[in-house]
């Protein structure tokens, strides 16, 4: 099943078939992993989230439009939930609850470290553009379309970050 495109794969799902299901999950919990611990920044809660993400495509598969790319469809799902995981993890915080151990990086060069740092305070929607773009290389029309967002919208986005990453270093 391979070869088969990812639409394809959704749609003899859709009607039951296990192993496409289980070839759906093979391609992109990796992906969505990353993108999941690029945005949350704990590996635990990455995990959970797309494992969540998983649960949530096989429940409403009948409603997956085979039109549309299937990797937006299950990003954007994946991007939700972080986000409401984000929601959690502050009013935790607020209220004094458990607030999660920093990301443990192995050593590096100081600037890569400060890039590090200046990205992992950016809104999460900033730190999910990012990743679209340069991790997982796509344009701006298909970062909207995965994230829910105007063409516009990620556009001046990728403009501030990158702006706000220069001021950073210019210091």
């Amino acid at each position: 099943m391979n070869e088969t495109s990812d639409e394809d794969l959704a749609r003899v799902a859709a009607q039951g078939n296990l192993e496409a299901f289980e070839a759906l999950m093979k391609r992109h919990s990796g992906p969505l992993l990353l993108f999941c611990r690029h945005l949350l920044q704990e590996a635990s809660a990455a995990e959970d989230v797309v494992q969540e993400t998983f649960l949530r495509v096989h429940v409403h598969l009948h409603r997956y439009d085979p039109s549309r790319r299937f990797s937006s469809w299950v990003t954007s799902i994946a991007h939700n939930l972080c986000r409401d995981a984000l929601r959690v993890r502050g009013r935790e915080r607020a209220m004094g609850g458990p607030v999660p151990a920093p990301v443990m990086r192995p050593e590096s060069d100081s600037r890569v470290d400060s890039v590090q740092d200046q990205v992992s305070r950016l809104p999460a929607k900033h730190r999910a553009i990012l990743f679209q773009k340069f991790r997982l290389g796509l344009n701006a029309s298909e970062i909207a379309e995965r994230l829910g967002l105007s063409r516009a919208d990620v556009r001046t986005s990728l403009h501030r970050i990158l702006n706000v990453l220069k001021r950073s270093f210019v210091r």
